[in-house]
């Protein structure tokens, strides 16, 4: 996994990462069936089918951009909820 974005200035609820050789399309796909939403790329390009200029901006290249994801985390996120995340995500990408 790739952390996109400064690890110090970054809101504290939303995580942007890359996952190398992974279609973000059909992560979302698995996660979204196991309960867990998430979206591809960055908020401002979400309707988008291209890479966002945001994303550009940072370098990240479009092949990278389609291998990324962005995760969001409001109130109720629990420990439990993030420790689901995590293990299901590494369960889906360990498996494609």
């Amino acid at each position: 996994v790739i952390i996109n974005g400064s690890l110090k200035h970054r809101a504290p609820n939303n995580m942007h990462f890359t996952l190398p050789g992974h279609d973000n399309e059909r992560v979302l796909v698995q996660l979204e069936e196991r309960g867990i939403l998430a979206a591809a790329g960055s908020a401002c390009s979400a309707s988008s089918g291209e890479p966002s200029h945001v994303l550009r901006a940072m370098s990240i290249s479009d092949e990278a951009a389609r291998s990324s994801l962005r995760v969001t985390m409001g109130r109720a996120t629990t420990d439990l909820d993030m420790q689901k995340f995590v293990q299901v995500l590494t369960d889906i990408t360990k498996s494609n």
